[in-house]
Parts: structure tokens; sequence; C-alpha cells
């Protein structure tokens, strides 16, 4: 849900402080944007990479692949990430506007962007650091304080979805309705334990903790 909000709160944060126009054609497609647009952090499988695409998104590919459970990204090695950031390095530097979301549970966020990077951007560049609640994944990024380093703007929000509470709210209430639905039958509350959504959302039952973080 937090997730959904962002991604609309993300990207008008990130035009709010974008003061490059740009003759680079668009990379994120959206009719309003205009220049260099990168979005780094996203765990992207399947018919997820068939829709972006079908919109006219590029990939940048690093060659290493950091898909992990539950949509989260895995803690990468060091090998692995000096290969991504050689390879991000370049790309940064002739981006816009970049916005990471890496995130591992339990772990700080990864370090993608250094300062090297940072001071490769042209001034008036935008940096949105969704990682900033875990420590950022940017080497600059203060949580929630605008920073501005060498006329980039580095942005580190860590509760975007509080600035639309109405709307939170109402989709995260959606979220449960439809969560529970599948349960709800003319005889009432029938739960399905064989069902892997709500066996693998059950945290206790009947005294038992069924929940297994391993």
């Amino acid at each position: 849900m937090e997730t959904f909000i962002a991604i609309y709160i993300f990207i008008l944060a990130a035009f709010t402080g974008y003061e490059v126009i740009s003759k680079v054609p668009v990379i994120l497609h959206t009719p309003m944007m205009s220049g260099s647009n990168f979005i780094h952090g996203i765990v992207l499988v399947g018919a997820m990479i068939a829709q972006i695409e079908s919109l006219g998104a590029q990939f940048v590919d690093t060659g290493v692949s950091a898909e992990g459970e539950g949509g989260y990204a895995r803690e990468l090695n060091q090998e692995e990430l000096d290969q991504q950031k050689e390879i991000l390095s370049k790309t940064i530097a002739a981006s816009d506007v970049v916005i990471t979301t890496a995130a591992v549970p339990g772990k700080p966020a990864p370090r993608l962007i250094d300062q090297k990077s940072v001071e490769a951007m042209q001034p008036g560049s935008v940096i949105i650091d969704l990682g900033a609640m875990s420590g950022g994944n940017c080497e600059l990024t203060k949580p929630d304080e605008l920073v501005n380093h060498n006329g980039v703007i580095i942005l580190g929000p860590t509760n975007l979805a509080a600035t639309m509470p109405k709307h939170a709210s109402e989709l995260y209430a959606r979220n449960l309705a439809n969560f529970i639905a599948p349960a709800l039958g003319e005889n009432g509350l029938a739960i399905d334990w064989d069902d892997e959504i709500f066996s693998e959302s059950n945290l206790t039952k009947e005294g038992n903790i069924m929940f297994n973080n391993n």
C-alpha cells in the first residue's frame, strides 16, 4: 500500500525540485515528464517487465540479480555491489532524476550511490532516496532532510504515505477487505488454512506461534 502511494508522490516530489530542462528522450514514460529519469531498486519479474516495457521504459542490466523473497532485494556481496555500482554510475551521471527503492528486510539499505556518482550529476538534478528509513541508498542522504550537494538535490523521505492520510487509509482498508473476502461466506467467516494467503499471514493460532521468519 505504501509503495502504491509512493509511486505517485515520489515522482511529484522529484519534479517539484527538478530544474533541468533536458533534450534527452524520456526514459520513464509519463506524458508530462521531460528529461532522463532513472528508477533503481525495484525487483521486476515476468509480466511486470513486459508491462513496463510496453510503456517505453528501458532497463539497465547490471548483470546482478538482487531478487529476494517477498518482493524485496536480497543482500549483495561486495563483488556484486562493486559491479553494480560501476555500471550504474554511468546511468546515474546521465540522469536528471534518480529514484532508489532498494531495501533488504532487517538490514541496512544497500548503498548504491556514492558521493562521486552524485558529483557526476548535473546541478539541478534530483535524487529521491526511498531507502532512507533504513540508512539510505545514497551516501549523502539524510532522512527527512533536503540535501543540496553541489546543486544536486537529495531527498530522503521516510513516510511518504503519511502525506496522503485519507487515500492511504482508503487503500489500506481496501487491501484488508480484499484479503478477508475469500473467507467470508453465507455462514460467516470460514478461513481455509490450506490457502497460502492465510497460512503465510498467520501469526498465532490456538495458542501456538505460527509465524516462521526463516
